[in-house]
């Protein structure tokens, strides 16, 4: 069921993630939370029934602050527009990939005060730079989801995940309604 922008806020605010889906684009359903609200179950949901790449959006403020290298762009098609970070872990992780683990790099990019000597660059949980401007920008998943859980009142970064079949391919919107 479609709902609108209004209620996916709502839903947000309540703590339960939305999907972002836009028909227009990729044609691809994304699993999205607000990364302050991130917990091991929904970890564990996105990786079990959702099955994409778990991703975190975060500013360009926060990226430069912990020196976090941005990919260098090669190439392009229907995907190639999406601002890609290296990848990070906690200095505390155990091997990185576990749901613990993504968790506490998580948390430790949107804390108050974030401290670059607690990052492994690179590392196993893919981070996602929002466009300068946002949806002024570009108008794709990392920038919808980012956005969503701003005007939800939450700081601008989300965890999101594509929403995948059993196949192996994407889930299209008949498919995911």
């Amino acid at each position: 069921m479609c709902v609108s922008f209004e209620n996916a806020i709502k839903e947000l605010k309540k703590g339960l993630p939305i999907i972002i889906f836009d028909k227009e684009n990729e044609n691809e359903g994304d699993l999205c939370i607000p990364s302050e609200l991130i917990d091991i179950e929904t970890l564990n949901f996105m990786l079990n029934e959702c099955k994409g790449v778990i991703c975190q959006t975060l500013t360009l403020d926060i990226i430069n602050k912990l020196e976090i290298p941005i990919f260098k762009k090669s190439g392009n098609n229907i995907t190639g527009q999406t601002n890609f970070v290296y990848p990070v872990d906690h200095v505390l992780s155990e091997t990185g990939i576990s749901s613990n683990d993504r968790m506490m790099i998580i948390k430790e990019l949107i804390s108050d005060n974030p401290d670059k000597n607690n990052l492994v660059i690179p590392g196993h949980q893919n981070l996602l730079k929002i466009s300068k401007n946002g949806l002024e920008t570009r108008q794709g998943h990392t920038e919808s989801s980012s956005y969503f859980v701003k005007k939800a009142g939450f700081k601008e970064s989300a965890v999101i995940c594509e929403i995948i079949d059993n196949k192996g391919v994407p889930m299209r919107y008949d498919s995911i309604i």
